[in-house]
């Protein structure tokens, strides 16, 4: 007499290796979003350290004046946007200019006439992004006065301009805010009015000086005679 195959024991051992392979897929599936998520949280800061280091060790300038410092690239733009006031130097860190700032900050002396602090800000990568941000060119040398965030005054720094005489008054002009225009075409008009009324003053006061005069000396004649 035949024996009939148990199929029910066969079932199982079929549902068991399936079970199994399902479990495996599993087990991969979240490994690899673990290592797919590790990857998208430590590459790009990996990619800012290198970044930082990289930039360190171009601009590896140590200054003896605590008013200019190099800008830390991780957090200068959140600084820049919560500081009620700050002075930025957007710059590529070489160049004959740029070599000329660095050696008047190292001036101890010199800085002692620059009455608040500046931080450089190198452009060495993501250039595009920071000049659209910015509105700054990577080829020019520009220093912007921001208050609370908003640039509130500029000025740019070329060959033509003599660094170590010109820059420093420059730099304490800047954070006075730019008078608009109209009001300063009525300063102006008040200006020519009152150097007008002056001049109109002027002559009157030396008539009125001359006819005492002339007064005085009828006087003394009338006495003699």
């Amino acid at each position: 007499m035949e024996k009939k195959p148990n199929t029910n024991k066969t079932s199982k051992n079929v549902t068991s290796s399936l079970s199994k392979q399902q479990q495996l897929i599993v087990r991969l599936g979240i490994a690899v979003v673990v290592v797919v998520l590790a990857l998208i949280l430590i590459i790009p800061r990996a990619q800012a350290n290198i970044r930082s280091s990289q930039i360190d060790s171009l601009v590896d300038v140590e200054f003896s004046s605590k008013k200019v410092k190099f800008a830390d690239t991780k957090t200068i733009d959140k600084e820049i946007e919560e500081s009620k006031a700050t002075t930025v130097l957007f710059t590529v860190p070489s160049g004959k200019t740029y070599e000329q700032l660095i050696s008047l900050f190292k001036d101890e002396k010199a800085m002692q006439d620059y009455s608040r602090s500046i931080t450089i800000y190198p452009i060495v990568y993501d250039a595009a992004d920071l000049e659209k941000k910015y509105n700054v060119k990577k080829e020019t040398i520009t220093v912007i006065f921001f208050e609370s965030g908003k640039e509130k005054n500029r000025f740019t720094v070329d060959e033509s301009m003599d660094v170590k005489t010109a820059f420093i008054p420059k730099l304490n002009e800047l954070p006075l805010a730019a008078v608009d225009p109209a009001t300063q075409e009525q300063q102006n008009q008040a200006q020519e009015q009152a150097s007008g009324e002056t001049q109109d003053a002027a002559p009157q006061e030396t008539t009125e000086t001359v006819q005492n005069e002339e007064q005085i000396h009828q006087e003394k004649l009338q006495t003699i005679q």
